[in-house]
């Protein structure tokens, strides 16, 4: 049986800073949703945050599905196919976030939070990356 899930996104910057660095991702299509906390206080941390969710969704919506994919990065050896997805969505978002603030010295340093779900049958699979919550 799959999940009846019903998705909304919703950002506020709060009371605490001056600037929203959330970004998020609704892919109900793919029982897909992600949300990215730049880090406050770090360089162009809601640059960090949207390319983050960009290729969250790039690697699950496409990069995934190609004939010849295949898991690159290292997962937990219990990880079975839904886990090592996420993890590689995750881990693949990362590196590009990386690159990203190694191709302009305003960007360097930036960083995110990840939190992220996918479902996968009567499971939900979650993933996270910082100290944001599920």
């Amino acid at each position: 049986m799959a999940l009846n899930i019903h998705a909304i996104g919703l950002s506020d910057v709060g009371i605490q800073r001056t600037a929203n660095e959330d970004a998020f991702v609704l892919c109900p299509e793919e029982e897909f949703f992600a949300v990215a906390d730049g880090m406050g206080g770090h360089a162009s941390g809601q640059v960090a945050s949207t390319v983050a969710v960009e290729c969250l969704q790039k690697y699950i919506t496409e990069l995934a599905k190609e004939p010849q994919h295949k898991f690159t990065f290292p997962v937990h050896a219990g990880a079975g196919p839904p886990e090592r997805l996420l993890s590689n969505a995750i881990q693949w978002a990362n590196e590009r976030v990386f690159i990203e603030s190694m191709k302009n010295l305003e960007l360097e340093g930036m960083g995110t939070t990840i939190v992220c779900a996918k479902g996968h049958g009567e499971f939900l699979i979650l993933g996270h990356v910082g100290d944001s919550r599920v």
